[in-house]
This record gives C-alpha cells, structure tokens and sequence, in this order.
C-alpha cells in the first residue's frame, strides 16, 4: 500500500507540473513579452501541427537567450526575430545574433522536424472507419481511437524523459454518452475536458466513445515537459510501516484462517437446520393429511349418525310391538289348559270308548281353534321379529360407520352395540323356542285329530292306541308348559331390553347433538394444520437461503484466507529499499538539464519544451438557401407605392 502511495504522489507531482506549465506556453507565442529577465540560459519551445489523423504537418521553434553575442545551432527552412529589430544571421545551419535587448526571442521553421512520439488519431461511426474528412457532419455512434508511440527516428532521450498531457474538448452540443476509461473527464461550462496524463517512457493505446450529432471535433492540445521530480524519501519510516504491514498481513491471515473455521462450522449448522426443518415440514404435511382424513371420516360418520338417529324411532316401536306380542303370547298360553283326569278316565273305561269318542273329538275341536290363533301369533311374531333384527342390522351398520376417539361417544357405541347384541339373541332364542313348541303342538294336534277318526272309524283297535295317545298327550303338555314358562320368561326378559332399546336411542340423540361440536373443533384443528404447514414451507425456504449465504460465505472465507496467506508470504520476504529505488527509478525521469531537441550542438539548455496541435474537424459549410423571388407587382401594387403607400 506503501509503494502505491508514493506512485501516487508522484504522479500527483507531475500533474502539479503540467499545471504550472501549460499556462506559460500559452501565453508564450510569436511574439512574447520582453520585460521577462529571470532566465539566464536557452530554452526551446517546439510548436507542432498535426493533421486530423495525428500526422506531423509542420513545426516551428521559439527559441529564447539573455541578450548580447547570441550562436545558435539548427536545421531550419527560415529564421526570424520575434521582439526587436536586430539582425539575423543565419547561414550553414548556424545563427548569430547581436542585441542589446534583455531577452531575444527568435523563430525557426524547423527544415526536417522529427517528434520524439508518434501519434495516431482513427475515427469510426456505427462501427465503419471513416476519414476525418468523412465523418465531418455525420450522426451516430463513433469511436476516437488514440496511440502514442515513441519515434524511433528521433534522435536524444525525449520519449524516455519527457511526460505528456493530452487534452480533448467535447462540445456538449455534438456529444453525449462520452465514455473514457483512461481519461480524467472535467466539465468546461456545457462541454467535457478529456485530459490523458503519459508519464516518462510510456505510450498509449485507448479509444473514446460517445453519440455525435453533426460530429465535429476542435483541436486537440498536447503539451509535453521535462519530468524531473527530485523525491525526498524517508525510507526509514516506509520500512517501519513496511514491518507494520508484514506483521498486519500475518495477524490477517491467522485471523482469516480462524474466520475459515468458523464459517465452516456455521455452514454445518446451517445444513442440518436446512435438513430438520425439511423433516418437519414433511411432517407437518403427513399431519395435514391425517387432519384432512379425519375430517372427511368424521363427515362421513355425522351421516351415518343422522341416518342412526332417523332409523332409531323405528327400533323403538319394532320393540314396542315384539314386547307386547310376547305378553299376549304369553296370556294366550296361560289361558291353555288340559285334564288329565278325562284321560284316566277314557284308559279306565275302555268300553266307553266308542261313546266317549264323541265327546273326545268334541273336546278337541276348541284345541284346533286355539291352534289356529296360536299360528297366527306366530305369523304375527315372524314379522315382528324380523323388522326387529332388521333394525338391529341397521343400526349396527350405522354403528360401525362411527369413528370417532370421544371416551364418552366410544362408550355410548359400545352400549347401544351390546344392547342391540343382546336383543338379537333373545329374540333369535325366544322365536326359536316359539317355533319349535308351536311346530310340536301343531303336529300333535294333527295327530290327536287322526286319531279321534280312526277312533270313530274303529273303535276296536281304541284299547290299544289309548295308551299310546295318553303317553302322548302327557308329552305335549309337558312341551306346552315349558312353552309358557320360555313365553313368560322371554316376556320378562324382554322388557329389559326395550327399556335398553329406549336408553339406546336417547344415547344416539346426546350424540348426534354433541357430534356438531366435534366437527367445529376438527376443522379449526385442520385450518391450524394447513397454517402450520404454510409456515413450516416459509422456514425450510428461509433456512435454504441461510444456508446458500452461509456456503457463500464459507467460499469467501476461503479464498479471503488463501488471499491473507499468499499475502503473508509475499510480504516477509519483501525487499523494501529496493522497491523504493525501483519504483523512483520508474517515475523520476532524468534529473540533469536537458539537452537540446534543435541541434545537439546546443549541448544542454535551460528547458525543453513542446506544444502541439491537432487540425479541428469542421462540419460542412450548409448551402446558403436562396432568397425567395420577389412577387410580381400590380398596377395598383405600383400605383400604391408610388404615392408611399
């Protein structure tokens, strides 16, 4: 940083020169003050004129001595003194002038002039190179190209001692969009100054480009100065702050190493932040759809409640009809009775059996009536049992439709399950039970009514299925109280069940009506289900970003690390003092006097020094337009004016 500091400032030194001295050679011209008396040697100033495209054209010399016996050396086409009237002698390239004045100024066209640099100036518009002639007046894009190289043909260390400043003035008026990279841009009023500063011994190479309407370009200005820039050095002090640097560099490097490490440690973590937060967000979306599930689910389950609760007043009165067909059934069966004492009577008195066969046939006919009512019970009850175990299984369809996790609806399921399960075994038993007594009454009905004709048909063989009837009888009327007490039993039974049945549908109806409350709470959980999800995609996005300016910063920290350390080893190994000289070498220039650019018979003079000049680029002149032809006159026109009117 130290090294550029000092280019800086002698840079800065020159460019103080320029300053300085462009003003005194503008206002040296042809004919310069006399009243001048503090130089005491020569001095030369070479004004040049080139053509548009940077050729040399023409050149002339001022050159300037205290007076008295003047002898100078040089090549020139003609000579002239500028401020008095003494003579001139030139001959075999060499002047003799006498004078009394202070100074004498004197001028010399230049026979053979060689520059010391050679310059080229190219012009392009919309990308076609053009002449200067040809781009005059045009509008478009262009392009000023700019070189300078040094003259082999010019004799003397010119090139290797001198700096130039080359200076372009862009009317505001034809440009816009000016571009320069090597250039310093100030603005003059509405038009911008494009100034190239060339140290000793360099050339250049650069282009300016800009939009021109009506191109045209005035002259450019260059001006060129012995650079002799007598730098004093504290190389101490540069060496101290050199060391401070090396030891800056060091404590950079440890530190961007250590900054290398941390930053490393920071991108794991920003990684499995990154990896975490793409878990919980998958998660989050596996909840959303099991939220989601739950809710179609428990839509479905509010139907089959609905549906529940609609086919509950049925069961009921399907339970209230088999409940009391059961206790007419069994008022039925109570009102049955036989008497065993008329068949003890008809095994003891065989021989009444012909005329008791009468009075058997008559006692059974009621039977058959009672049979015939019994079977229709038992129609009835067929139907009724089978709307019942309808209803059961429906509503343990509906049942088993319904999800839910409610402790209080899962238990009322379970009841109402348990309930419905028990109703449809007592009444399979009890219809069962039924079925099968009443099928045995009808059969032995049908056989006591057989044999009451065989009876009346014969009554010999009377004596000997006599007994066979009491056994049979007896048999039957065991069945029947067994039928009675399964009646009675089952009517018993049943009661319970339909108050059961009753307790089931007030259950289902306290369902139905706290199922609503579940359903609000379900779609709240699903509406905080999908804004969890939503925030959770915000925070697997914000960690991926972190995680990007984290690598990023990562990759930085590398190369800043890599960068410290090479900078590290650059600067313990750096020779300042030879840098030093090195870098006063480069820009100093020469520090004697020059010598002369005219005739090296000069030997060396006080200074050197060249104003150059490029051909401006005009526009083409517009045609004049013509004047419009005067209308012919009328009479009255001329009669008119002829009186002033």
């Amino acid at each position: 940083m130290k090294k550029s500091k000092r280019a800086a400032a002698a840079i800065l030194a020159a460019l103080l020169v320029f300053g300085t001295a462009v003003p005194a050679l503008a206002s040296e011209t042809a004919a310069p003050a006399v009243e001048d008396t503090e130089a005491s040697q020569k001095e030369e100033v070479v004004y040049a004129t080139l053509g548009s495209d940077g050729s040399l054209v023409s050149a002339y010399v001022v050159n300037s001595f205290p007076g008295g016996e003047i002898s100078d050396y040089g090549d020139y086409s003609s000579v002239r003194i500028l401020n008095t009237d003494d003579e001139i002698d030139y001959s075999r390239k060499q002047v003799n002038i006498t004078s009394d004045a202070v100074k004498v100024y004197y001028q010399g066209e230049l026979a053979h002039p060689v520059l010391p640099w050679n310059f080229t100036l190219e012009y392009s518009l919309d990308g076609r190179e053009m002449s200067a002639q040809e781009i005059a007046g045009q509008t478009g894009d262009v392009e000023i190209r700019l070189a300078v190289t040094k003259n082999e043909d010019c004799d003397g260390s010119f090139y290797d001692d001198y700096a130039l400043q080359i200076s372009f003035t862009l009317s505001g008026d034809v440009f816009s969009g000016i571009s320069a990279k090597d250039a310093t841009i100030a603005s003059v009023g509405a038009d911008k100054q494009l100034t190239y500063t060339l140290l000793p011994g360099e050339g250049i190479d650069t282009s300016i480009t800009a939009h021109a309407e009506n191109f045209a370009l005035g002259e450019v200005s260059i001006n060129g100065i012995h650079l002799n820039l007598n730098v004093d050095v504290d190389t101490q002090d540069i060496k101290a702050q050199v060391s401070e640097l090396v030891d800056a560099t060091s404590r950079l490097s440890s530190g961007a190493g250590e900054l290398l490490g941390g930053s490393e440690e920071l991108r794991d973590g920003a990684s499995g932040l990154l990896s975490g937060s793409e878990e919980l967000q998958s998660g989050i979306a596996e909840l959303d759809e099991g939220v989601q599930a739950l809710s179609d689910g428990l839509s479905v389950m509010g139907d089959g409640l609905d549906e529940l609760y609609a086919n509950s007043s049925s069961l009921v009165s399907g339970s209230r009809q088999v409940y009391t067909a059961l206790e007419y059934i069994d008022s039925q069966l109570s009102s049955m009775s036989v008497s065993t004492d008329a068949l003890a009577s008809m095994i003891a008195s065989a021989e009444a059996i012909g005329t008791a066969a009468q009075g058997v046939l008559a006692a059974v006919e009621p039977l058959q009536s009672q049979l015939e009512n019994a079977g229709q019970l038992m129609a009835m009850a067929e139907d009724i049992v089978t709307d019942a175990q309808q209803a059961n299984t429906n509503a343990l369809t509906a049942l088993g439709a319904v999800t839910s996790e409610d402790p209080n609806v899962q238990s009322a399921i379970a009841t109402a399950k348990t309930a419905i399960e028990t109703s449809d075994r007592c009444i399979s038993l009890i219809y069962g039970g039924a079925a099968a007594i009443f099928e045995n009454v009808s059969n032995g009905a049908a056989a006591l009514t057989a044999s009451l004709q065989q009876l009346l048909t014969s009554c010999e063989t009377f004596q000997s299925e006599a007994l066979a009837a009491q056994e049979y009888v007896e048999a039957m009327l065991a069945q029947l109280d067994e039928l009675k007490a399964g009646i009675s039993t089952l009517a018993d039974e049943y009661g319970a069940l339909d108050d059961g049945i009753g307790a089931y549908t007030g259950g289902v109806a306290q369902l139905v009506d706290g199922f609503g409350s579940v359903m609000n709470g379900v779609a709240q959980l699903a509406s905080g289900s999908a804004s969890l999800l939503e925030g959770s995609g915000e925070l697997t996005g914000g960690a991926s970003e972190l995680y990007n300016g984290v690598a990023e910063l990562c990759t930085g920290a590398e190369s800043m690390a890599n960068g410290a350390s090479a900078l590290n080893s650059e600067t313990s190994s750096l020779d300042v003092q030879e840098q030093i000289d090195t870098l006063l070498e480069n820009i100093g220039g020469n520090m004697d006097s020059p010598e002369s650019f005219v005739d090296e018979r000069n030997g060396t003079v006080s200074s050197v020094q060249f104003v150059i000049r490029t051909t401006a680029i005009d526009p083409p002149a517009q045609p004049a337009e013509p004047e419009p032809a005067e209308e012919p006159q009328s009479f009255w026109d001329k009669l008119l004016a002829l009186f002033g009117l």
